[in-house]
C-alpha cells in the first residue's frame, strides 16, 4: 500500500486529501499515478507534467525526498512508501 497526500489546490480540486493505492510489485511513479487516477476517477497527473512529459509543474516528495533528485517519473515506488504532491502555486 502506498499513501499519497494531496496538498493545496489539488486537495480542493480532487475533493480529498489522501488516498491509499495498493500495488503488488514495485512500479514507477508514472505507473502509480495512472493506477491512482483510475482508482479515484479523476485526472491530476497531466497537471504536473510539462509538454515533454517531465514532472515540472509541481513537487512530489517520496518519503521526504524530491523525486526530481531521484529518477523523476521513472522513480521506483514500493509498498509502504509515502508520497506528498504539491502542485505549482502562483501569485503576485
Amino acid at each position: 500500500m502506498v499513501t499519497i497526500t494531496f496538498q493545496t489546490t489539488l486537495r480542493r480540486t480532487l475533493g480529498l486529501s489522501k488516498v491509499q493505492v495498493e500495488i503488488e510489485h514495485p512500479c514507477t511513479l508514472d505507473k502509480l499515478f495512472s493506477i491512482c487516477e483510475s482508482q479515484i476517477g479523476q485526472k491530476f497527473y497531466s497537471q504536473l507534467l510539462d509538454k515533454d512529459g517531465r514532472l515540472s509543474h509541481g513537487m512530489v516528495l517520496l518519503n521526504g525526498r524530491n523525486v526530481l533528485m531521484l529518477q523523476n517519473i521513472e522513480t521506483i515506488i514500493n509498498s509502504g512508501d509515502e508520497l506528498i504532491i504539491f502542485p505549482l502555486a502562483g501569485g503576485g
